[in-house]
């Protein structure tokens, strides 16, 4: 055979051979990825951005004890009522001493003496009703100290709402909202022990600062009281204005390590970054988060079986 002729030959049989043990490239690396991901039970979504009309959690409410309340009005009802007793004695003691002093004026029909113990009787009155006064002031003080100037006032003057909530028809919620700054609305939607959704008002602004959430109080009136015991801590609904600067987080995607609400990242292809989350705005389907951006691809399905295998000793 003449060499010229078989040399293409040989080069292409060389040619194959050198590339018969190379396994041919994916098309597409990412649904590579994608597949294998999905083959071990993760799967991955991106988040989008939380919806403005999404019904969330907007805030969180305790049912009160006023008993305390309705205790500092009846000691004021009964200081004011000893003080009215007192500022009429003080009005027949000094009618009595001007009597005496026109006596012991017109040529001593009486004696100094009974002027003297007329005076002192009216002396005593006015202190008296002086000391009923500044009891009466400090029961004020104190309860607008501990429930807040509405509340204080609304059960010592015996109005309407407050004659409610004392027969027992309705009851007291003690309100903290999330946002910082947030402005209590005239009404929200509560939740009641038995799962129904109730309307309650707002009264005013409490003295104290929720331990949760570490925000101002406010006071609702919400009824029947038979729906919310004493103690009951219930979420508030509502539509979240925080909704706009943030992104909704699947609820399927969170995961609870050592108490802190966990998301897994994927920062590159098949690696897996576990992320701490506030969990502080729940919405109906997951949370409103603010500080993941639109976009970022979190583990929807497989987030725990991440967090095992994190947590996984190590082997010797």
């Amino acid at each position: 055979m003449n060499f010229r002729c078989c040399l293409p030959l040989m080069v292409a049989v060389l040619l194959a051979c050198h590339g018969g043990g190379r396994a041919p490239e994916p098309a597409d690396a990412t649904a590579a990825t994608t597949d294998t991901a999905q083959e071990n039970g993760i799967v991955v979504a991106a988040l989008e951005p939380a919806s403005h009309a999404s019904t969330s959690v907007i805030g969180y409410a305790t049912v009160v004890d006023s008993s305390e309340l309705f205790s500092a009005a009846a000691q004021y009802a009964a200081a004011d009522a000893q003080r009215r007793q007192l500022a009429a004695q003080v009005d027949v003691s000094r009618v009595a001493l001007e009597r005496q002093r026109l006596l012991n004026a017109d040529d001593k029909n009486v004696s100094d003496r009974a002027v003297q113990e007329a005076a002192a009787t009216a002396t005593a009155n006015v202190a008296a009703m002086q000391a009923s006064e500044a009891s009466l002031a400090a029961i004020r003080i104190a309860a607008r100290q501990r429930w807040g100037a509405t509340l204080a006032s609304g059960a010592i003057g015996q109005v309407a709402w407050a004659r409610s909530l004392q027969n027992g028809e309705a009851a007291l919620l003690e309100v903290a909202f999330i946002g910082e700054g947030a402005t209590p609305p005239a009404t929200i939607v509560v939740r009641s022990g038995g799962g129904g959704e109730r309307a309650a008002r707002f009264l005013g602004a409490s003295p104290r600062a929720d331990a949760r959430l570490r925000h101002p109080a406010f006071d609702y009136l919400v009824s029947p009281a038979a729906e919310f015991p004493i103690g009951l801590s219930i979420e508030v609904q509502g539509r979240s204005t925080a909704a706009a600067a943030g992104v909704l987080v699947p609820a399927r995607a969170v995961v609870w390590d050592s108490g802190v609400a966990t998301v897994f990242v994927e920062e590159r292809a098949r690696e897996f970054t576990p992320r701490p989350i506030s969990a502080a705005i729940r919405a109906e389907e997951g949370f409103i988060e603010r500080n993941l951006a639109v976009g970022t691809r979190v583990v929807v399905q497989g987030a725990q079986q991440l967090l095992s295998a994190r947590h996984k000793p190590a082997a010797e």
